[in-house]
């Protein structure tokens, strides 16, 4: 029987009191990637970041329901979504080069991002539940070059060492998905909002859900 990890019930949005999504409804299973098309301007974006509630002081969810893996997010507390965003549910924005900081090594900032999810999970592992000893610099490293390759990034030594300006928006889409914890474990189960304009890369995280059972919503 199939399981839903996310489901949109009726979402309506407004910016500044400006109706910008009306009565918006779909859900995303475990293992299911979902493609959401529309013109410059429809409300895409818009619609990923009100499930993370990433609106801003102008933007207000003004009806329906977000629920991730039977948790309603509307209304839950700051604090307790802070906690979601990142280790368990996560969005990679198109111009991701933007997001990472421009003066330090794609490798130096995926370690700072694992590493803070840890602190903030209390060293739970994904696979067993159970408590784990910080991971060293170099086990992230490996973890995270066997993600690089799982994307088609066979360079992952040079990216890993690279500053974002050097990479193409592809790789720093790709590198900043390392920074999300429940994809750098690869522990499945959990919904990702993310853009891809390339069809390589489409193609790779659309093998990542069916092998590891994760819902992508794109």
């Amino acid at each position: 029987m199939s399981e839903k990890l996310l489901e949109i019930s009726g979402l309506s949005v407004c910016y500044e009191g400006e109706q910008i999504l009306n009565n918006i409804c779909f859900s995303v299973e475990k293992g299911e990637t979902v493609g959401i098309a529309g013109e410059s301007g429809s409300g895409k974006s818009t619609l990923l970041r009100a499930i993370l509630r990433l609106m801003g002081k102008n933007g207000s969810i003004t009806g329906g329901q977000i629920t991730f893996r039977g948790e309603e997010l509307t209304g839950m507390s700051e604090k307790k979504l802070r906690s979601l965003c990142g280790s368990e549910i996560g969005m990679i924005f198109q111009n991701t080069g933007a997001s990472f900081c421009p003066t330090r090594k794609i490798g130096t900032q995926i370690c700072e991002s694992v590493r803070a999810h840890e602190k903030r999970c209390g060293f739970i592992t994904p696979i067993s539940g159970g408590m784990s000893g910080r991971k060293s610099r170099r086990e992230i490293k490996d973890m995270t070059l066997q993600r690089f390759a799982d994307m088609g990034l066979s360079d992952g030594e040079t990216i890993w060492n690279s500053y974002p300006s050097s990479l193409s928006g592809g790789m720093n889409q790709r590198s900043q998905c390392c920074c999300i914890r429940r994809f750098f474990w690869r522990t499945s189960r959990r919904v990702h909002s993310m853009w891809f304009r390339r069809r390589r890369c489409c193609g790779s995280f659309r093998r990542c859900s069916r092998k590891s059972r994760r819902g992508w919503c794109w």
